[in-house]
């Protein structure tokens, strides 16, 4: 079964629950460090007590490197740095306090690039609606220009006419 959540969520949930500690709590398994996402309630095997589903049905394999999905604990290969230090370099080279900075820059990350997009589509549709509205208004009123010259036309023509009367502090 393919994992339904949506990956901003996931993402989310996933930097909330680092900034809330829940790398630093060993409440889970006290005997060990945790693993970063495996111990996250993100992850698609946290919560399963029969047969867990494989990593392969969850949204962050998107993030793993081609040739390393298939290795056990795929989810420990996501580059989180720009030079391509992965979870796993950092189990063996770095310190707790390094994996979770570079984690939560991570995240960051690509919360704000898929923000960016959701507001960038939102942007650019507004775009498109007020284009199409002053496109309308514009053949409507014959152009700003045209609309302007008629304006001070038919107010001029209202103040001659019979019976005409203007607004209060209309010119």
């Amino acid at each position: 079964m393919k994992d339904e959540r949506k990956l901003l969520d996931v993402l989310k949930a996933e930097l909330e629950f680092l900034e809330g500690g829940g790398y630093s709590n060993r409440a889970r398994f006290p005997w060990r460090p945790n693993f970063v996402f495996e111990d996250s309630p993100t992850c698609l095997k946290f919560a399963a007590k029969e047969a867990p589903p494989p990593c392969s049905d969850c949204l962050l394999m998107q993030f793993v490197p081609e040739d390393r999905k298939k290795l056990a604990y795929p989810c420990r290969q996501i580059p989180l740095t720009p030079a391509g230090e992965s979870v796993a370099h950092y189990y063996s080279c770095g310190t707790e306090k390094e994996l979770e900075a570079a984690l939560k820059g991570w995240l960051q990350g690509k919360i704000e690039d898929r923000g960016i997009g959701s507001r960038r589509k939102c942007t650019n549709a507004r775009r498109v609606i007020v284009r199409v509205v002053q496109l309308d208004l514009g053949i409507w009123l014959g152009g700003f220009a045209e609309a302007t010259k008629a304006k001070a036309l038919l107010s001029h023509s209202k103040s001659r006419a019979p019976g005409a009367t203007t607004a209060p502090g209309a010119p």
